[in-house]
């Protein structure tokens, strides 16, 4: 199986309407000094984007080492409710499991939990949330929530759609560009010029 990806970098699109450039996510951790420097930019960054949903970029190794699951299989329902005692709606997805790649999990149906859906009138959303239809085959990377049930690991990152070429007949795991309402961070470290040394 092929793994397509459609992503491109939007952390500059971003931040256009502000004056400073994205942070790198990992200088974070570099030490008190630069944490509380790119604490600061990140706010600059990211006050314009209050509503939005911020997203840090995984590689597919990376999804694939962190996920507790992998499985590919074909979602059967889509089940919205409301919470009362969360007070939030969510969102149950059954999904068949035909091939279980990595974890413990058995072939056959189980469910994914998904915060937001809509039930009557009153319809929630995350935006970065992975997006599902009915019967669409799907390679899934998954994570448990604090409940302990299953979810898709790092919002719409942990999703591929499944689909053959009807030329080849190669299967592939397909993954859009991230949708709107999202924005995502960018290691911007790559595209600094070198600095030399000055004799």
């Amino acid at each position: 199986m092929q793994i397509v990806t459609r992503t491109q970098p939007q952390c500059q699109a971003a931040s256009s309407r502000a004056s400073v450039s994205c942070v790198p996510y990992k200088r974070l951790f570099t030490g008190k000094v630069a944490f509380w420097v790119s604490v600061v930019a990140l706010l600059a960054v990211l006050a314009p984007l209050a509503q939005a949903t911020v997203i840090i970029p995984v590689s597919e190794n990376d999804l694939a080492r962190e996920a507790a699951a992998i499985v590919i299989g074909q979602v059967k329902r889509i089940d919205s409710y409301w919470d009362e005692s969360a007070k939030q709606v969510f969102t149950h997805l059954t999904v068949t499991a035909q091939e279980v790649v990595k974890g413990e999990a058995s072939v056959g149906e189980f469910t994914i939990k998904q915060l937001g859906g809509k039930v009557g009138n009153v319809r929630s959303w995350v935006d970065g949330s992975p997006e599902f239809h009915l019967g669409e085959r799907v390679l899934l990377f998954l994570d448990t929530n604090p409940d302990g049930s299953a979810r898709v690991a790092h919002f719409y990152q942990g999703k591929f759609s499944l689909f053959t070429d009807s030329d080849t007949g190669t299967e592939f795991a397909y993954r859009g560009e991230a949708p709107v309402g999202v924005h995502v961070l960018q290691d911007t470290r790559s595209a600094r010029p070198e600095q030399r040394d000055e004799q």
